[in-house]
């Protein structure tokens, strides 16, 4: 399931204004307080988007206080750069650019996020045993999976491009790999920086991605930002951790593996039955 889960999302995320420019894609417009299917409402009166995977109500806040989840209608645009076997759950732009996606201007996508389903395993429980066989997995066979992965990213996407009469070529170069960016029970995460070159204009842009274990759900998640020095790699990295420390804490629940099972007292019991006469 790792392997066909993790792919070069940020990859395609040039042309989305190569697309827009040409006229082919037209985002909707938002109507007025159009977020997600429900929020919560947090400590403050901040909303945060709530969202179902799995048949399960997940709680998904924002990577960071100036990033916001796009909602429905603007987040079909970013199906676009998803690849089949996974749904899209949610995306996430500072407002400003958010802004240049909709007014079609040159502004670039400074940074983003999204949050993905692995389609054939959305419905599936996936206990702590099967999450480490996945992330020792994903661990091991890093460099071709990417490798892999790369190559499909471009190919898909380029096929969607011609399906939409758009002369649009994307190439992927070598990715220089970060390695393990931090680990925990139920995440991990990886990061890359990877030039992409769209149009013959060429940026590297830095990736985390993110595989977590939420209330037995997996998700993937991951964080974008163009590259212009290792500040950006460090930003990166831990806004990837805060941002998968608060999709945790906000979706917890009883750790029912670990909990010993309960023996009834029998003398509690006898204590408690009626006194037969």
């Amino acid at each position: 399931m790792a392997l066909a889960a993790f792919h070069a999302g940020a990859t395609p995320v040039f042309a989305l204004q190569a697309q827009q420019n040409s006229g082919a894609v037209n985002p909707p417009q938002q109507k007025p307080n159009q977020t997600s299917p429900w929020v919560f409402t947090a400590g403050g009166g901040s909303s945060i988007p709530g969202f179902s995977v799995g048949g399960l109500s997940l709680i998904l806040p924002s990577p960071t206080g100036d990033m916001n989840e796009v909602g429905n209608e603007d987040r079909t645009l970013f199906n676009l750069v998803v690849p089949n076997s996974n749904r899209l759950v949610a995306a996430y732009l500072p407002a400003q650019d958010l802004a240049h996606l909709r007014a079609k201007t040159e502004g670039g996508l400074s940074k983003y996020a999204l949050v993905e389903a692995l389609r054939s395993a959305e419905f599936s429980d996936i206990d702590s045993s099967d999450f480490s066989t996945l992330v020792n997995t994903l661990g091991n066979q890093m460099g071709s999976i990417v490798n892999a992965d790369f190559e499909e990213s471009e190919a898909q996407f380029n096929r969607r491009m011609k399906t939409l009469k758009l002369n649009e070529k994307l190439s992927l170069g070598k990715p220089v790999m970060l390695g393990l960016l931090f680990t925990q029970k139920n995440a991990v995460g990886f990061g890359m920086i990877t030039p992409v070159t769209i149009n013959g204009v060429t940026k590297k842009m830095v990736m985390a991605t993110i595989l977590l274990r939420v209330r037995q759900r997996l998700l993937f998640a991951y964080v974008f930002a163009q590259y212009k020095d290792e500040q950006t790699a460090d930003w990166t990295r831990k806004t990837a951790e805060q941002w998968t420390d608060a999709i945790l804490v906000s979706n917890q629940e009883p750790d029912y593996e670990s909990a010993p099972e309960q023996e009834p007292d029998s003398d509690q019991d006898q204590k408690q039955a009626p006194s037969q006469q």
